[in-house]
């Protein structure tokens, strides 16, 4: 059960190299479209380095120095070296940060609606800042078509649910959103029922949804049929 955020991986060109007191460098995701790039001087990248530097760890180095005699294009090309790294870190690490948010705004911005257009409405149940990381998985209650079934336990309250995984791209890809969406409705409203099991809150990523749920010792009943012999008991 493996997902994560968006990772950023940024890439870092040479525009202009000529003029010796600003070279200009062309910043861009590995995506390679043309919306997802934009172009600053190194001097850009210094300023914003000297504002965030306290926030900076120690296995990024300092900007690039020109040290007297130095060829311009070997210390152009440590500096593009060097704004990779550090641009990598703050969009990975430090995307919160208001100077990174407005410094990077063409990425980020492209990349948040990638992320909008992937998103599935789950309504007032969706907690924002939860993540499957939030939880440990303790073990199999049942698989289906469209994803699967585990018994967990959330870090932070130590409590055990049971959390239901849903591939996203099959559900869009069967046109199953609106029955996935009244199943979602129907647990909803079941909170408190003493027979049916309850969904207490649901979050998302890029490719899953994922729905906290009652746990009910025994596991469900199709996965069971599925997997092991019953006997029915004949009627006389």
């Amino acid at each position: 059960m493996k997902d994560s955020a968006t990772n950023y991986n940024i890439l870092c060109n040479i525009i202009d190299g000529n003029d010796k007191k600003d070279t200009i460098f062309k910043i861009s995701t590995n995506s390679s479209k043309k919306s997802d790039s934009f172009s600053k001087s190194f001097i850009d990248f210094e300023n914003l380095y000297e504002r965030l530097k306290h926030r900076i760890p120690p296995t990024v180095d300092k900007p690039p120095k020109r040290k007297f005699l130095s060829a311009e294009s070997k210390l152009n090309e440590k500096r593009r070296g060097w704004i990779e790294v550090f641009s990598n870190y703050l969009l990975n690490n430090e995307i919160e940060n208001q100077h990174v948010q407005i410094f990077y705004a063409p990425i980020i911005q492209v990349e948040s609606t990638k992320k909008c257009e992937n998103e599935i409405d789950l309504g007032p149940t969706q907690r924002k800042g939860l993540k499957a990381s939030d939880f440990d998985i303790l073990g199999t209650i049942g698989k289906g078509s469209y994803g699967e079934v585990y018994r967990v336990k959330q870090k932070a309250t130590k409590k055990i649910y049971a959390m239901k995984v849903l591939g996203k791209e099959n559900i869009k890809m069967r046109k199953e959103e609106k029955r996935v969406m009244a199943e979602k409705n129907v647990l909803k409203t079941n909170i408190n029922h003493p027979f049916l099991v309850s969904l207490h809150f649901s979050f998302q990523s890029k490719t899953k949804l994922y729905f906290i749920l009652d746990y009910i010792n025994g596991g469900e009943v199709i996965f069971l049929k599925l997997n092991f012999q019953f006997t029915t008991k004949s009627k006389n």
